[in-house]
């Protein structure tokens, strides 16, 4: 394949309209992703599959769960307590 010859110098591998698709194709950094102009034809055809297809979904927000931090950051003994390597406060009291 040479430009001389009239063949692109490069192979096609894939086409999308999704941005989130092409970002992806993007990740790798080993394929090159250039935007192109879409046919009239195409885009009246994507725009009235997408218009007979459509669902409308009523936006929820996400409730976060409740959560007491101090609870959890005080309520666990230190990780060299359990794992008896180091003597527990209560063992180095009774040692002096």
């Amino acid at each position: 394949m040479h430009p001389e010859d009239g063949d692109p110098p490069f192979a096609l591998y894939d086409v999308t309209a999704s941005p989130y698709e092409a970002a992806d194709h993007l990740d790798s950094g080993e394929e090159l992703v250039e935007a192109v102009p879409m046919s009239a034809a195409i885009a009246a055809w994507m725009e009235a599959f997408c218009d007979f297809h459509h669902v409308e979904t009523p936006f929820k927000k996400r409730r976060r769960d409740k959560v007491d931090v101090e609870e959890l950051k005080f309520s666990k003994e230190p990780i060299f307590a359990r794992t008896g390597r180091y003597p527990s406060p209560e063992s180095a009291e009774g040692d002096g």
